[in-house]
């Protein structure tokens, strides 16, 4: 447990207010020590403090939901990543068993062989054949656990990892900002102190050599623009290119099956399956992360924006509650899509 979380329980289990007490009647009786005169005016600072702690407490463990529930997509789609692995390394090693029994089938057919000789290639034979059933056996587990992560989609299902990542830094980086103020507070600091170290909070962030952000610009774009005409031809081809069969599909006849499988529950699902067969569109992913994490100019803007808006949000909530800084937020952005609208029309914002 933080310590601040430690010292607003005790301040609510009410020994401040005991203490705030015991304070005011030295200072009513002027018994009261210089040290101790200090201590009440900021134990009564704290607790004009504590209602704000409430606030922000409601807001942390919304946050803190919303953070769990990518933690819960994360292990689902590790789930299916892991099974794919070992669904593939299991295919991959039953076509090798099935080479060895056909070869094996095949010496026993020979008619020149001893009985030791036979003997030794039965006993072979049943043990690929052993090996052949367990191998089955954790095929369909794993075949199985697929099926059951399929089954979890919630509501973060179609947020592609990249954006994920980044709400989870997001999400994360408010909560500590919540913890920082929340300490601050049952200290009795002023908002305006608090406020001055949001400003100053830097949040985790990546650079790199100008030349080489440019050339992962220049082949992000590059990629892009091949993606984009492949996509093109896929939509106008979608009908058909389902009937042919890929080299991935051949070399993985059960896997086939399944993504045969899933493609009839939802396209969400096909994506999955195709890990495989797009390396290129892997190393476009990381690139673009790369290159999101990278940007100068507007990135910075954004990131300052998005910090003033949680500032003034956090304020209000702190304040007035989570419910009315909602609202407030929310009359903010209708006055500024009227003023928008207002200004695209060449009115000034009110006129009728």
């Amino acid at each position: 447990m933080r310590k601040w979380k430690e010292e607003y329980k005790n301040i609510k289990s009410g020994k401040l207010d005991s203490r705030i007490s015991e304070l005011q009647e030295k200072l009513n009786k002027k018994t009261i020590t210089k040290e101790e005169y200090k201590e009440l005016q900021n134990s009564k600072k704290i607790k004009e403090n504590i209602f704000k702690i409430d606030n922000v407490l409601e807001y942390m463990n919304k946050l803190n939901i919303q953070l769990y529930e990518i933690k819960v997509e994360e292990t689902r789609r590790k789930k299916i990543s892991d099974s794919e692995k070992v669904l593939k390394k299991l295919d991959e090693e039953y076509q090798k068993f099935e080479k060895e029994k056909a070869s094996t089938e095949a010496k026993l057919k020979d008619s020149s062989l001893n009985d030791t000789e036979k003997a030794e290639l039965k006993d072979k034979l049943s043990k690929i054949i052993e090996k052949m059933n367990q191998n089955q056996k954790d095929f369909s587990t794993n075949q199985l656990a697929i099926n059951l992560a399929m089954g979890q989609q919630g509501k973060l299902v179609n947020i592609e990892q990249k954006k994920l990542d980044a709400k989870k830094m997001n999400i994360s980086s408010k909560i500590s900002k919540c913890n920082m103020i929340c300490d601050r507070l049952v200290k009795g600091y002023s908002w305006d102190s608090i406020d001055m170290k949001l400003e100053q909070w830097q949040d985790r962030k990546l650079t790199a050599n100008k030349g080489t952000t440019d050339k992962m610009r220049n082949a992000i774009q590059q990629e892009e623009k091949s993606k984009n005409e492949n996509e093109k031809v896929e939509e106008k081809v979608e009908p058909t290119a389902l009937v042919e069969i890929s080299e991935f599909d051949q070399k993985h006849p059960r896997i086939a099956k399944i993504k045969s499988f899933f493609k009839k529950i939802g396209k969400n699902v096909k994506n999955y399956f195709k890990k495989e067969e797009s390396e290129q569109q892997i190393k476009l992913e990381e690139k673009a992360k790369k290159e999101e994490m990278e940007q100068p100019t507007k990135v910075d803007e954004k990131t300052t924006r998005e910090k003033d808006d949680f500032r003034e949000y956090i304020k209000v909530v702190a304040e007035k509650g989570m419910e009315q800084a909602d609202k407030d937020r929310l009359e903010a952005k209708k006055k500024e899509v009227q003023q928008k609208m207002a200004k695209s029309e060449g009115r000034e914002p009110g006129d009728d």
